[in-house]
């Protein structure tokens, strides 16, 4: 397997201890409102989040390589079809 899941897999199970032994109440401040919310599920909200945001991030950046990739070679094709004068 990759080295990235195992790396991946040994953060999460430390946030999940970290999470379970640090599990009191703390008040979180949502834009207006005050709520409390534990901090464990604060934590494993936040990381989880943070790894989609990465994902995706990482996700469209490959995405754009790809595009740009492709369209030198596009380019390239029109040029040899085209007759020299």
């Amino acid at each position: 397997m990759k080295k990235s899941f195992w790396i991946s897999t040994v953060f999460a199970v430390i946030l999940v201890i970290f999470s379970v032994q640090n599990a009191s109440e703390v008040p979180v401040n949502l834009f207006f409102k005050e709520v409390q919310i534990s901090l464990a599920v604060l934590l494993i909200t936040v990381f989880i989040f943070g790894a989609i945001t990465g994902a995706s991030y990482f996700f469209f950046k490959k995405r754009q390589e790809k595009k740009r990739i492709t369209k030198p070679q596009e380019a390239e094709t029109i040029t040899e079809n085209e007759p020299e004068n």
